[in-house]
């Protein structure tokens, strides 16, 4: 470790060496953390000491430090692991059904669903089964009868094929004239069977409903002579304009009849005063307490002061 300490006239000593030069070492500033820039020694000391030279300095002590070595943790064995025991091997399961018996019914009915029967295999199992031993044979498709028209579909049929010719780049083909014949006939039919929707026939008749209310202005007897409900009744005769709804009662009156008083004859020096409108009430909230009102007394009369 090399150190620069402050002297008293404002210098610094230099004191200490290293036995050998290391590779790389660390700048110490006072008592602060050391600190690494990959320095050589040679570099520090160059640092340090310009930094002097200059005046640059403002602690009373530098140091350079050697790096520490680091050391590594060391890491324990891990204990070898047991080998472990071989699993035993897998037992191989009986197969569900005999292939053998598969292929002689096969070979015997060439049918996948005689198979099926004889040994309640599924028929994609039996399927598999008979194409690996090589023995499964597709079934031929069945042919379909030439389809035979008569004298009328026949003619129809040549119409539609002239139809397809005589657009550019048409081409005639027999089986889609057909298949538009059908289409034709099935559509022909369906209109055929269609039936025309039948006309309402109305419970009751509006024309009674108007008679019997001209005769007798009461629903009532609508509602009795027809049978039909007062809701009806009313709903009909509104659209007829014919219905009047009916005056509601005026109660009669109990209040007992007020007598009014002869006045007295005004005199001449004192007129008759008019009785000024009562104040309406203002309504007070529900449940409100009125908070009371002082009254200030009356303004005294002007004259003559009187003693209290």
């Amino acid at each position: 470790m090399i150190t620069y300490t402050k002297q008293e006239d404002g210098t610094f000593l230099k004191a200490g060496e290293f036995a050998a030069a290391p590779a790389e070492v660390l700048i110490q500033i006072g008592d602060a953390k050391p600190f690494s820039g990959s320095y050589t020694l040679a570099q520090a000391q160059q640092i340090i000491e310009d930094a002097i030279a200059k005046g640059q300095v403002k602690r009373d002590k530098y140091a350079i430090l050697p790096v520490p070595e680091k050391v590594g943790k060391v890491k324990t064995p891990k204990a070898p692991k047991e080998p472990k025991a071989p699993k035993p091997p897998k037992e191989k399961k009986p197969p569900k059904y005999d292939v053998q018996q598969f292929a002689t019914i096969y070979q015997n009915t060439k049918s996948l669903e005689d198979v099926c029967k004889a040994t309640g295999a599924s028929r994609a199992y039996a399927h598999r089964a008979l194409v690996k031993l090589g023995l499964y044979e597709k079934p031929v498709a069945a042919v379909k009868p030439a389809v035979v028209l008569e004298e009328a579909e026949e003619a129809r049929v040549q119409e539609i094929i002239a139809g397809q010719l005589a657009v550019d780049g048409g081409v005639a083909d027999r089986k889609a004239a057909i298949k538009q014949l059908r289409k034709e006939q099935r559509a022909a039919k369906k209109a055929a069977n269609a039936q025309p929707k039948k006309a309402r026939v109305l419970k009751y008749s509006v024309a009674q409903f108007q008679e019997i209310y001209q005769s007798t202005s009461d629903v009532n007897q609508v509602v009795l002579a027809t049978g039909a409900s007062k809701v009806y009744v009313i709903r009909a005769l509104t659209k007829l304009g014919v219905y009047q709804k009916p005056a509601k009662a005026v109660p009669a009156s109990t209040e007992a009849p007020v007598v009014e008083t002869p006045a007295a004859p005004a005199t001449e020096t004192a007129p008759a005063e008019t009785p000024a409108p009562a104040a309406k009430k203002r309504k007070s909230a529900p449940q409100q307490e009125q908070p009371p009102v002082e009254s200030s007394p009356a303004p005294a009369a002007k004259g003559k002061k009187g003693k209290k």
